[in-house]
């Protein structure tokens, strides 16, 4: 009986046969199920500190009129005027916002309602605050809705 000689490249060929359905095993039962995962999370705190603003919680009213938007925060006691750089609308939170929080910087002003988790962002426009705006945006789960204003203010009052 003669015996078989084995060249180098069957062994290469019986060593794939086995490595490649151990790897394909090893591959597919590491892979992550996405719903395992924890959604991730806006961190409004981190966009505050990279925009250097303040930060206000509570409720929000909101108009927009042909010149800019008015925002009247925790019953009006302090308002923010955000003046538009043409006359098309921008994009609006709801109404009234139960639950809301607002950033205020030099740079512009985020606004994000805490029950439905939508933020909008008004940045300035100028280069400076459109570059801070542009870093922030890895902080949000979901891309805010997003628009360029002509400029900002915040008005404290003493109403009650």
């Amino acid at each position: 009986m003669k015996q078989l000689k084995i060249v180098p490249a069957d062994r290469l060929y019986r060593l794939a046969g086995w490595l490649l359905p151990v790897l394909t095993l090893v591959i597919f039962s590491c892979k992550k199920n996405n719903l395992d995962m924890p959604p991730k999370q806006t961190d409004l705190n981190a966009v505050s500190n990279v925009l250097h603003g303040e930060v206000y919680t509570g409720p929000v009213e909101a108009y927009q009129e042909d010149d800019g938007i008015v925002f009247g925060f925790n019953n009006w006691k302090t308002i923010f005027i955000l003046e538009k750089l043409n006359p098309d609308p921008l994009p609006i939170c709801a109404v009234n916002i139960e639950r809301a929080k607002i950033i205020y910087s030099e740079s512009g002003i985020i606004v994000h309602n805490e029950a439905t988790k939508e933020t909008w962002t008004y940045a300035n426009n100028d280069g400076q605050s459109q570059q801070k705006f542009e870093k922030i945006k890895k902080y949000f789960a979901n891309d805010p809705g997003q628009a360029l204003i002509f400029g900002h203010t915040k008005i404290s009052t003493n109403w009650k």
